[in-house]
């Protein structure tokens, strides 16, 4: 994950970490945690990456925001 994926796609080469995600699809995997790269996290913070997910099982995805601290508008989501 650590990898530096532009310099690598810039040279005309897929990085491990797409190639990793590839795998990962390809056996129906839909989702991943992996460690957050955000200026000021921790080795602790992590994030949950869905790169199949929809409003139905198998990939149904439920925002649980009972502190509200996600945004309320769709433009918010780009």
């Amino acid at each position: 994950m650590t990898c530096l994926w532009e310099d690598t796609v810039d040279r005309g080469k897929m990085p491990p970490s797409w190639e990793l995600t590839k795998a990962l699809i390809n056996s129906r995997v839909t989702a991943v945690i992996v460690p957050s790269f955000a200026p000021g996290a921790t080795e602790n913070d992590r994030n949950l990456v869905f790169w199949n997910c929809s409003d139905n099982p198998p990939s149904r995805v439920t925002v649980i925001d009972d502190e509200r601290r996600l945004p309320t508008t769709a433009a918010s989501w780009p």
